[in-house]
């Protein structure tokens, strides 16, 4: 799927004879495949992505995210009102950095980036991002990347930011970006409670 197509996926699911008079709710769950892609293009010993080129990409997905929050609340699209409930980006690695943490990382092509901490920037300012448009667009933001901080593959480092204590549920599959069934749980649970407010 190119960008084109991605850029248009917002206004397809509003576009026809819907019920866009009624007040309307939005749910955008999201991050995992952004954190994926970037890092496997900028990790090991040959990356796809130059460090600037990641940056570009994500300055660009975070353009995205604005431009589809802007089209959703722009005035009078939904005559009784839009609510919008989105997330920020997880990630996997407990905010450790060691992406060969998942046992799986190989196999699905995430390999150790050359400079981790210039990865750990870009989620960071990505998030700071979503959080300054959620306030500035009036819309809420669910803190999945705090929500899931210890429930990744390094949740028994005791020396993580994150670390929860011992026996920690494992929010991740194999895959090591998609939620396991406790993590989708949560992730509903997350939004519920915002949507229920």
């Amino acid at each position: 799927e190119g960008a084109a197509d991605r850029d248009y996926q917002i206004r397809d699911c509003f576009s026809g004879d819907g019920p866009f008079d009624d007040r309307t709710l939005v749910v955008i769950t999201m991050g995992g495949n952004d954190i994926s892609n970037l890092t496997q293009d900028g990790a090991g010993d040959s990356p796809e992505r130059t460090i600037e080129e990641s940056w570009a990409e994500t300055r660009a997905f975070v353009q995205r995210m604005r431009d589809v929050l802007d089209w959703l609340k722009e005035p009078g699209r939904f005559p009784n009102g839009v609510y919008v409930v989105f997330a920020n980006m997880y990630e996997f690695t407990d905010a450790t950095g060691n992406v060969s943490s998942c046992p799986a990382a190989g196999v699905v092509g995430i390999d150790d980036w050359s400079d981790p901490s210039a990865l750990a920037s870009m989620v960071v300012w990505a998030n700071e991002q979503y959080l300054q448009m959620a306030v500035e667009t009036g819309t809420d933001m669910i803190f999945m990347l705090e929500g899931f901080c210890g429930h990744g593959f390094e949740r028994d480092n005791a020396d993580s930011m994150c670390y929860r204590g011992p026996g920690a549920e494992a929010w991740f599959d194999l895959s090591c970006v998609h939620p396991s069934p406790a993590g989708h749980h949560a992730i509903a649970d997350m939004f519920m409670a915002v949507v229920r407010e």
